[in-house]
This record gives structure tokens, C-alpha cells and sequence, in this order.
């Protein structure tokens, strides 16, 4: 979704859409401490992840891959910086949205 937005789209965008793109699948709540499954490349919250694999089958929630080990996820680091970013503004009411979007796009570049 970020790699398409140009400076002409961008100025059209809000924030809370894109908290919301970045859910994870598993709590339902904005992504924290993101890891992501090399064979599908679904995201989740560590916490949550590691939770379900111990509970449930070591696959993915969403497709069902198979995991064998714990080294098929990584933290997805592009993704954690995207939400603290993200955050920040929500806590900072007098950042602009637009500005907090091109900060979002340096770090997708």
C-alpha cells in the first residue's frame, strides 16, 4: 500500500486507515512488536504468535503454512517503525498526518 502513495495521494490520507491496514490478525488490535512468516510473509504481534504456536499447531493463522522451527518468522523492523510512527502522532495531536505520512515513506524508500 505505502510503496504506491505519491506526494499527490499523499495529501489525501489519514492516519487511522492505515493504523487499521496493520492489524494483527490474531488480537485484532494495531500490530506490536511485528514478526512475519518468511513462507507467507503474514504479520502479527509477537506476543500473539508466539502464544498461538505454543497453544495450537506452529502454523500460521491466517493460511496454515507449517512452521517448523521458530526461525521461519522474523521481526518484520520496517513494519515496527512504521507503527511508532504511527503512534507517536496519535499521542502528539499537533503533528500534522501528512507530515507523519512522509516520515513513513522515507523509511519505506
Amino acid at each position: 500500500m505505502l510503496a504506491k502513495l505519491t506526494s499527490q495521494k499523499l495529501s489525501a490520507l489519514s492516519i487511522e486507515p492505515i493504523i487499521k491496514e496493520f492489524a494483527c490478525s490474531i488480537c485484532q488490535d494495531s500490530v506490536n512488536e511485528p514478526l512475519v512468516i518468511k513462507h507467507c510473509l503474514h504479520f502479527f504481534c509477537k506476543e500473539c504468535i508466539d502464544k498461538n504456536i505454543l497453544r495450537f499447531k506452529k502454523e500460521c493463522p491466517l493460511c496454515k503454512v507449517q512452521l517448523r522451527t521458530k526461525r521461519e518468522t522474523r521481526f518484520y523492523d520496517k513494519l515496527r517503525k512504521i507503527m511508532n510512527l504511527l503512534r507517536a502522532n496519535v499521542n502528539q495531536e499537533n503533528q500534522n498526518d501528512q507530515d507523519v505520512l512522509k516520515n513513513i515513506m522515507q523509511i519505506n524508500q
